[in-house]
């Protein structure tokens, strides 16, 4: 089950467990958004970025709903903790920062 999340054979025992806790780490809202993969994308972290990600307006603004926030706290807001599970790509905790995205994926991971 585990290797269709991640390829927890790849980590040592200790980071292991470290990402198998993220999927119990609490959150203020807890809400689970299904999101096409075509939607993400890696990107490339040179340093800049500090581990954050970005996430369209558009994103924002329908993850924010799904967490039941009005529209105004969806407009206002410019950052999730999120944690995001990608079968066959792993586990990813961080931040969101959101970003103008025209075109392409709606979510950028480092």
């Amino acid at each position: 089950f585990l290797l269709g999340i991640a390829d927890f054979s790849r980590l040592d025992q200790r980071k292991a467990v470290t990402r198998l806790e993220l999927l119990q780490s609490p959150a203020k809202h807890e809400v689970v958004c299904t999101v096409p993969i075509t939607e993400v994308s890696k990107i490339k972290d040179n340093g800049f970025f500090g581990g954050c990600g970005f996430v369209s307006d558009s994103m924002m603004i329908k993850i924010c709903q799904a967490a039941g926030m009005s529209d105004n706290e969806s407009k206002d807001r410019v950052a999730l903790q999120v944690r995001i599970l990608i079968p066959r790509m792993g586990l990813c905790k961080g931040v969101l920062m959101r970003k103008m995205i025209k075109s392409g994926p709606q979510i950028l991971l480092p």
